[in-house]
């Protein structure tokens, strides 16, 4: 299929579960009381629809977003609405100019005390945001990083709900410019997109802020520790690292069904026939070896999950942020590891199928090039290694 018809593909897919009252509800839980559940139920779509579906990045990053950051008030009005895709987001961080290097951010939100106001703007070519998932054809809003300005005051990078396009006819609303990065070697199904900024008016309330923001005056208000706001990330991480585990035993899956068919070479003493691809200890060796990395990695992302509960809770309960603080490097060393095991675990069962491996057809190809862009994104592996091997040596 062509990108495009994959991207049709994905969504019809996509839209018919969603009308279904079962398949929604295992999907999306944000807006619900309760246990969380998003994070497993919604990945139980790897193994139900291998690929990405283009509304991805709205049930992970952009959801999360908001119930991390968002304040109660803000909750309340997207979450259900992003829970029923009345509205449909992204998570526009990565620019062109700055993409592990959070800080450095250069897209602006200033402060007009006289209106009450953010003004969003790309003050330079490279400010332009580049890479978000679900951002090139679907979305509707985006939870926007840019430096937070009052006055002289520069606060850094905080968190914003724009709308991008209208309701009414999703065409790009005023002063808002957004296109498709186009093809790209996997992920075809992805509409990963760009977007830059003129002078965009926000309400002032549109600050994710509950963990702090800008007052009418223009002060900053923090109540919490200001790296709560790049915790996204760190889940994100381990919704990566999920999805390495889940296309490793997918692949794993495929080429074990077709050591057991496809036979190579007599060998077999007193027989003519050939021996099975999965008698070979070489191709034992391939499969059980990335088949037990698949479960292993499954299950270090249960443990952490766990630890990241516990985390937040002991935010929430006690105000202390040692263990998240722990956290941020173990995710790091955990989506480095998990994301290299997938890449080439992967290729390896796929070159284990020969000449059929290479066949799209087989589905061993696509499951291998949808996951050629863990390494790279939400934070390259050769930082998110230096991040956990830092804390090891304090």
């Amino acid at each position: 299929m062509t990108r495009e018809e994959k991207m049709e593909h994905s969504w019809k897919i996509f839209n018919t579960a969603m009308k279904d009252e079962k398949y929604h509800d295992m999907i999306t839980s944000h807006s619900k009381k309760g246990d969380d559940k998003t994070k497993t139920s919604f990945f139980r779509w790897y193994y139900m629809y291998p690929g990405v579906p283009n509304v991805h990045m709205h049930f992970t990053m952009f959801m999360e977003s908001i119930k991390m950051l968002g304040n109660e008030e803000q909750q309340k009005e997207w979450l259900p609405k992003g829970d029923h895709m009345n509205i449909i987001g992204c998570y526009a961080q990565t620019e062109l100019g700055h993409g592990s290097n959070v800080a450095g951010l250069e897209t602006t939100a200033t402060l007009d005390l006289a209106t009450d106001e953010f003004v969003i703007n790309t003050p330079t070519f490279k400010a332009t945001k580049f890479w978000p998932g679900s951002l090139g054809v679907v979305s509707t809003h985006a939870v926007v990083f840019a430096r937070c300005i009052s006055g002289e005051n520069d606060f850094g990078p905080q968190a914003f709900m724009v709308p991008i396009r209208s309701l009414e006819d999703h065409k790009n609303l005023p002063g808002i410019k957004i296109g498709d990065v186009g093809d790209k070697l996997g992920y075809s199904s992805m509409d990963n997109g760009w977007m830059s900024f003129d002078h965009v008016r926000i309400p002032r309330t549109n600050q994710l802020s509950r963990f702090g923001g800008l007052s009418k005056e223009g002060d900053l208000d923090i109540n919490a520790d200001p790296r709560m706001l790049y915790q996204v990330m760190v889940t994100t991480r381990m919704l990566i690292s999920m999805g390495c585990a889940a296309n490793i035993m997918l692949a794993s899956m495929i080429a074990t069904r077709y050591a057991v068919c496809r036979r190579q070479f007599s060998t077999i003493n007193g027989s003519k026939e050939e021996r099975k691809l999965l008698d070979y200890q070489t191709h034992m060796k391939c499969l059980g070896t990335n088949l037990a990395q698949g479960f292993v990695i499954r299950m270090t992302i249960d443990v952490v999950d766990d630890l990241l509960r516990a985390a937040y809770n002991e935010v929430e309960e006690k105000g202390t942020y040692e263990l998240l603080d722990v956290l941020h490097h173990i995710t790091s060393g955990v989506k480095a590891i998990a994301t290299e095991a997938a890449y080439n675990g992967i290729d390896e069962m796929r070159q284990a199928c020969g000449g059929a491996g290479y066949l799209q057809s087989s589905g061993i190809l696509a499951i291998w090039q949808e996951s050629t862009p863990y390494p790279t994104y939400e934070g390259v592996n050769v930082v998110m290694l230096q991040q956990s091997s830092r804390y090891l040596f304090k």
